[in-house]
């Protein structure tokens, strides 16, 4: 994440993270509920969500990274890092293999249902 000089490059970089230009927020889709759409008031407050606004520049007159964007990126980076992000990392990816077997074994009652 440090060469990156756009909201957009982290984005794609890290493909936890997606923007909602309704909020102007970065949000963590590993940590936030995706299926639930919580008040504005409680998303920002309990979830994974960074506030910054695309349409302002990463950069500032000088060349040099405004601020806001340093500390955006300062904060995703402690984000990836955290305890509670790297836990939600390996429920979902226990989740994703469970779902794997549960639809092999879908696929292999079907098959033989249909032999009968």
């Amino acid at each position: 994440m440090g060469n990156s000089c756009s909201l957009n490059e982290i984005l794609t970089m890290f493909s936890e993270f997606c923007y909602d230009n309704e909020g102007k927020l970065v949000i963590c889709s590993v940590c936030s509920p995706s299926e639930q759409k919580l008040p504005k008031q409680r998303l920002q407050s309990k979830f994974a969500t960074f506030n910054f606004d695309l349409l302002e520049s990463p950069m500032e007159a000088e060349g040099a990274m405004s601020k806001k964007f340093r500390n955006l990126k300062a904060n995703l980076c402690a984000h990836l890092k955290s305890a509670s992000h790297v836990k939600e990392v390996k429920v979902s990816e226990i989740a994703d293999v469970d779902f794997e077997k549960f639809d092999r074994r879908e696929r292999l009652v079907g098959k033989r249902i249909g032999q009968i």
